[in-house]
C-alpha cells in the first residue's frame, strides 16, 4: 500500500503545561534527546515538532517504524507515540476513502471503533470524521461497539494532512532529561 509516509507521531504531557519560553526551551531539549536516542541505536531519521507534537519522520514501512517506535518509548519527557501513516487529502470523502484503504484489512471480522481528533480549518467536525470513516468501514467489520472495541483506529487530523494509526504506545511521561536547570 502506497498511501502516504510512515512516521512516529509523539505526544507529550508536562511540557504542555508550561509556559511559552520554559516549553519552547523544553520541547528542544525533547527533540534532542530524541535524536540523540535514535542516532545512538543508528536510527536516520528527521525529527521535528509542531505545537503539542513532535514528528519523527519517514520510515519504509511499518516495521520499520514499529522497531524507531521501541527506541523513543524509552524517552522521558514523552507522554505516548503512536506508528502512523500521513496522508494528504482534498475533503472528507477522500479522507474517507485512503482511511478505508488503510484501516479494512486491520478491521476484517472485529468489533471496532473509530476515534477522530481534528485541529485546524475545516467543514466537517472530529464526530463526522468518525461517523464517515465508521459507516464505510462497517462493511468490512463484525460490528461497531463504542464501549468495547476489539480494534480502535485513530485517525488525528492536522489542516490537510490526516495521520492513521491503531497503536498508543505508552512514553515514561515526566519531563525531558537536561531540561530541569542547574541544583544550586
Amino acid at each position: 500500500m502506497t498511501l502516504g509516509r510512515w512516521l512516529i507521531l509523539v505526544r507529550y504531557g508536562e511540557i504542555s503545561l508550561k509556559g511559552e519560553v520554559s516549553r519552547s526551551r523544553m520541547e528542544s531539549r525533547l527533540v534532542r534527546n530524541i535524536e540523540d536516542s535514535l542516532e545512538s541505536n543508528n536510527v536516520r531519521a528527521s525529527v521535528s515538532r509542531t505545537r503539542g507534537r513532535v514528528w519523527i519522520c519517514c520510515f519504509r514501512s511499518e516495521e520499520e517504524t514499529l522497531s524507531a517506535s521501541g527506541i523513543v518509548a524509552r524517552v522521558m519527557g514523552v507522554s505516548s507515540l503512536s506508528p502512523a501513516v500521513e496522508v494528504v487529502f482534498k475533503s472528507l470523502d477522500d479522507l474517507r476513502d485512503k482511511a478505508v484503504e488503510f484501516f479494512r484489512n486491520r478491521v476484517a471480522g472485529k468489533v471496532f471503533a473509530v476515534r477522530a481528533r481534528r485541529t485546524g480549518v475545516h467543514s466537517f467536525t472530529s464526530k463526522d470524521v468518525e461517523k464517515v470513516v465508521g459507516a464505510a468501514l462497517l462493511g468490512y467489520a463484525s460490528k461497531v461497539d463504542l464501549e468495547n472495541p476489539e480494534y480502535t483506529a485513530y485517525i488525528e487530523v492536522r489542516n490537510r494532512s490526516a495521520y492513521f494509526f491503531d497503536k498508543v504506545i505508552e512514553g515514561p511521561k515526566g519531563l525531558p532529561i537536561g531540561s530541569e536547570g542547574k541544583e544550586l
